[in-house]
């Protein structure tokens, strides 16, 4: 009876340890399904995504000023606190965050004035020659499109697709984009849907920095009501996990971005690049996306430019590559440092999955996204390795053959024994059957001899 009772505890203790990651593994497979082969749902979410547009852009600014604020308000408030008024003292954490919040927003504005002045009447420049030059562009194209074909003979069929490509193209810009009143319309509506988020994005930003700590207690309170204190605590240190991950990864990505597009427009000047503006403006715009977005930005630019000048388009991704190596190795390590700890495998793993699933938004926030996701499997997976007994250190385990259950402990790898095993392999004849066969041969024709004399 007690060995039954111990089995029958052994095994409700077991399920509960396994059923918080048996459903979560259900939650996150049963989202993906919702998500992936309903594509209403899909829809419907990014539907509301569009509506809250102004909301998000007031949380990236936020999370892109708050280092500022911080910095600011920690200057400030010692200068009040010191204050030989009263009244000031006592007011000097909100005067403090006041003046902080004020003076971050002003830079903010001013940065975002100051390039716009710089880029835009450049980039509306290199648009307006862009549109007038397409036709000139599309007869280009057809004509480098007639040389290759008269020495190869592959490319006529190359040919017949491309030239199918561009009148469609040249059609729809002749017919829809130049001619249709409701096109203009709609794209001048959402430009300025665009500048309206933006606005209100700003104000939203002010709201959330003044009352952050509001947002924080509130949280909190919530969270330890809702839930036990153990997962409470989860929450709240994933929660304090992902807005410093989100913070600092949305400010240097911007940061490193104008830095690569700034780099890139000095260098179009300086080689007579065409549509310089335009291009540094698709490369830095681009370069958000980690991994895919230098590739993305550079390959139209490369093109646009090789119709125009084969060799300028030449130096253009010998420089492309040139800059994306010195953004890789020094720019962003700087900028960015470690800071979601994602190695490159997962890093194109978080592009790609959340891309397909949330588009635009998940090629840039794929990566924070699953930075925060491993963050949590850490936690856990550290919490079990704990409970059982077991090293917590991941770097432990590469060494780790199996585990002897009679001796409740971890076999090791013995690279010793290994070498050893490698080196009687390597010095044992190829032939050894062989070898065999012969030896017994040559013993039983000794023995006939034997028994002759």
């Amino acid at each position: 009876m007690d060995i039954e009772n111990n089995s029958n505890e052994n095994r409700t203790k077991t399920f509960r340890d396994y059923k918080g990651i048996f459903w979560l593994i259900v939650a996150c497979l049963a989202v993906f399904s919702l998500i992936w082969y309903f594509p209403s749902i899909k829809e419907t979410v990014n539907y509301y995504l569009r509506y809250l547009a102004s909301i998000l852009c007031g949380l990236m600014f936020a999370l892109i000023l708050n280092p500022i604020v911080v910095l600011l308000h920690e200057s400030f408030q010692k200068r009040f606190e010191a204050s030989k008024r009263e009244r000031v003292r006592k007011k000097a954490e909100v005067k403090a965050r006041h003046w902080s919040i004020a003076i971050a927003i002003t830079i903010g504005v001013l940065l975002v004035a100051l390039v716009a002045m710089l880029i835009i009447p450049e980039l509306l420049n290199s648009i307006k020659t862009f549109a007038k030059d397409i036709p000139d562009l599309i007869q280009r194209a057809n004509s480098k499109l007639d040389e290759w074909n008269a020495d190869k003979s592959w490319a006529g069929n190359f040919q017949k697709y491309v030239d199918t490509a561009f009148a469609q193209f040249e059609a729809w810009v002749n017919n829809s984009l130049l001619s249709s009143v409701s096109t203009i319309t709609s794209a001048a509506w959402n430009v300025l849907k665009f500048i309206l988020d933006f606005l209100i994005g700003f104000i939203i930003a002010i709201y959330i920095l003044n009352e952050k700590k509001d947002f924080v207690k509130w949280s909190k309170k919530i969270v330890y009501a809702t839930f036990k204190p153990e997962t409470s605590n989860l929450i709240v240190d994933v929660g304090r996990v992902g807005y410093r991950v989100f913070g600092k990864y949305m400010l240097g990505s911007v940061i490193d971005s104008l830095v690569v597009g700034i780099i890139c427009f000095i260098f179009n000047l300086i080689a007579g690049i065409p549509y310089s503006a335009l291009i540094a403006a698709l490369v830095g715009i681009t370069n958000i996306i980690p991994f895919f977005g230098p590739f993305i930005g550079a390959i139209p630019s490369a093109i646009i430019i090789f119709i125009i000048s084969p060799i300028k388009a030449l130096i253009f991704i010998i420089f492309i590559f040139i800059l994306q190596q010195i953004e890789g190795n020094i720019i962003a390590p700087k900028i960015l440092g470690n800071v979601t700890g994602v190695s490159e495998f997962w890093v194109t793993f978080a592009l790609l999955f959340f891309g397909a699933m949330f588009g635009f938004i998940g090629l840039i926030l794929g990566v924070p996204m699953l930075a925060v996701i491993a963050y949590v499997i850490h936690r856990l997976t550290d919490k079990r390795a704990a409970k059982k007994g077991y090293p917590v250190d991941t770097e432990y385990y590469l060494e780790v053959h199996s585990y002897n259950i009679d001796e409740d402990r971890f076999e090791m790898i013995d690279h010793e024994a290994e070498k050893r095993e490698e080196m009687e392999e390597r010095v044992k004849p190829r032939n050894s059957g062989i070898a065999e066969f012969f030896s017994k041969l040559f013993k039983k024709i000794k023995n006939v001899f034997k028994h002759e004399k």
